[in-house]
């Protein structure tokens, strides 16, 4: 009897557990898992927390509040009134380009200027900025606002699922977004060309390529970037993506012909009469150029020249496991470093880069990082003149900051 029943038990045990392993199969196999896409199961992973809510409303809120009360004087004396007066003028079938007309523009909505704020910008974004045109000044300033704001959370949670683990409070108040977003500035929406295109390289390749238009708003930032581009669409044979940022750009240009035919004979135009090449910019190749020699070019173009062998170097170090939100990230955030244009604006191309290494940094690498931030904010609401040079050590710092992080957290070599 007791033979028999020990048998009986471990064949009733057995037969439990096939059925236990025959409904976890089934489940495994079930259309609500098996079938599931990837990137739902990515949406589950990456839902973002109450906190990160908070903070991106947080950020809406003070932003857009601020421009409410201070709205008229900061969208006369911020390098947003460059776009709005050459939109106006493209709006009326003028030269969006020409100095006087745009001084003219600019000192009729309360400015004192006697230099005009002169658009910078390649004809081929101002798809972009056109609509300006259509507004009053303040109007425009408040819808270019919430735009800035948009680009930047919307960058946020293009990266999200790259990162390990969730957004960092601290990145939504990141200092260069804080500067872009005052300053009126259209980095932001280069960062966003950028995370778009991280974001889809992979999956729609086509869009990917389209985004980067975005890019072609201050083209000098990714100097590292674009040969490491081209390079990787042979390699990978991915050449969707090429065919995107073709689309992108003759699209742009066709828009910008058909808003002024003569549009690229001004832009040159006004290029060489701006003399950039003489002018002082808050970053380490100007530096470089004053202290080697001032009334030379060459010293302000050595960083990005040595850069792009670097990066070339770096790439074809990396080339096997090489992905674009995190080898790449630190290809852009060098490009922005060493580019010979560029304020503390343009540094919120290294966003990328800090949201790969914040989460896997120590506590304390974290507070430094923290530390870097808090100083660079405090300095540009101290010393807001874009132009100064007490904020050109915060690039390189978080340049190293990034680099002594990414370096360990590599795959050790055999």
């Amino acid at each position: 009897m007791q033979a028999n029943f020990t048998r009986e038990t471990l064949v009733s045990d057995q037969l439990v557990q096939n059925q236990q392993k025959d409904a976890s199969a089934d489940e495994a196999n079930s259309p609500m898992t098996a079938n599931q896409p990837a990137s739902a199961k990515s949406e589950q992973r990456t839902k973002p927390s109450p906190g990160a809510i908070l903070a991106a409303i947080a950020l809406i809120a003070i932003s857009v509040g601020l421009l409410s009360l201070t709205a008229h004087s900061l969208s006369t004396d911020r390098d947003f009134i460059s776009y709005w007066a050459g939109a106006k003028l493209l709006a009326t079938h003028g030269n969006p380009y020409d100095a006087a007309s745009v001084l003219k523009l600019e000192n009729s909505v309360g400015n004192s200027f006697t230099r005009p704020l002169v658009l910078r910008n390649t004809p081929i974004t101002l798809f972009l900025m056109a609509p300006l045109g259509w507004f009053s000044v303040w109007t425009a300033a408040i819808l270019w606002e919430i735009a800035s704001i948009a680009a930047a959370l919307l960058s946020l949670r293009l990266l999200q699922p790259f990162a390990p683990g969730k957004i960092p409070l601290i990145l939504y108040f990141f200092a260069p977004v804080a500067d872009c977003v005052l300053a009126g500035q259209t980095t932001l929406l280069v960062l966003l060309g950028v995370c778009l295109f991280i974001r889809f390289q992979k999956d729609r390749p086509f869009v990917a390529g389209l985004a980067l238009v975005l890019t072609l708003l201050k083209p000098h930032l990714l100097l590292l970037f674009w040969p490491v581009f081209l390079l990787e669409i042979l390699r990978r044979r991915n050449f969707r993506v090429l065919w995107g940022s073709i689309a992108g750009v003759a699209g742009a240009t066709a828009v910008a012909i058909a808003l002024d035919v003569h549009i690229w004979s001004q832009y040159l135009a006004s290029v060489r009469a701006e003399h950039i090449e003489n002018q002082y910019f808050p970053n380490i190749s100007v530096g470089l150029r004053v202290l080697i020699a001032p009334q030379s070019l060459w010293p302000q173009l050595l960083p990005a020249a040595v850069g792009v062998v670097l990066g070339l170097w770096f790439w074809w170090r990396t080339r096997d496991r090489w992905q674009w939100h995190r080898e790449g990230a630190m290809l852009i955030a060098a490009s922005a470093l060493v580019s010979p244009y560029s304020f503390l604006v343009d540094q919120v191309l290294f966003l990328p880069a800090v949201l790969d290494c914040y989460p896997r940094g120590s506590q304390i690498e974290q507070w430094i990082f923290i530390a870097i931030n808090a100083a660079a904010f405090f300095l540009m609401l101290k010393i807001p003149a874009m132009s100064s040079p007490v904020t050109i050590w915060v690039a390189p710092a978080m340049m190293l900051w990034c680099w002594f992080i990414f370096r360990r957290s590599l795959p050790t070599a055999h």
